[in-house]
């Protein structure tokens, strides 16, 4: 079995080849080329959960036990990230689509729509980037009546920068 040897560096190279490893002294942690997304990214990730129960059309969900808005949410507390995936998961498929949002500050970075009788959408394809003092958040835009009880998870990594 072939290993990969993480290259020891105080920055990161400008590119390399897919699942390359470094190490990067000066932030004590591993990173990943993906070729995908053109950049380094950690290997581990983040996740942060949006809760909404009964939601009306054009609100934002919770995190935290609290309501978001375009200046309350997750706190991005890295200096540079990456959204590399979400989900959206409700527990009951009424008839009709709903369409939920990824907000940061307030704006749609990422739109998503599940039809009758999907319960779930998982997006991987995501690149966004966030910085320090962004403020993200989960948006159920538009739906059907009952209004389901859901939940949004965002994925993350740390860009090496």
């Amino acid at each position: 079995m072939w290993r990969k040897i993480a290259r020891h560096v105080a920055t990161s190279p400008t590119s390399g080849g897919e699942g390359d490893l470094i190490y990067r002294t000066d932030l004590d942690e591993f990173f990943a080329w993906d070729s995908a997304r053109s950049k380094w990214l950690s290997l581990g990730v983040y996740e942060e959960t949006f809760l909404g129960v009964n939601l009306a059309n054009g609100t934002y969900m919770d995190w935290n036990g609290f309501t978001c808005t375009a200046t309350f949410g997750y706190d991005i507390l890295y200096a540079e990230m990456t959204i590399v995936g979400y989900s959206v998961v409700r527990d009951a498929a009424p008839v009709g689509t709903s369409t939920w949002r990824v907000v940061k500050n307030g704006g749609a970075i990422a739109q998503t729509t599940l039809t009758n009788p999907d319960l779930d959408v998982f997006v991987t394809d995501t690149n966004l980037d966030v910085v320090q003092g962004d403020i993200l958040g989960g948006f159920y835009l538009t739906g059907p009546n009952p209004k389901p009880d859901a939940y949004m998870t965002v994925y993350l990594k740390e860009k090496a920068g």
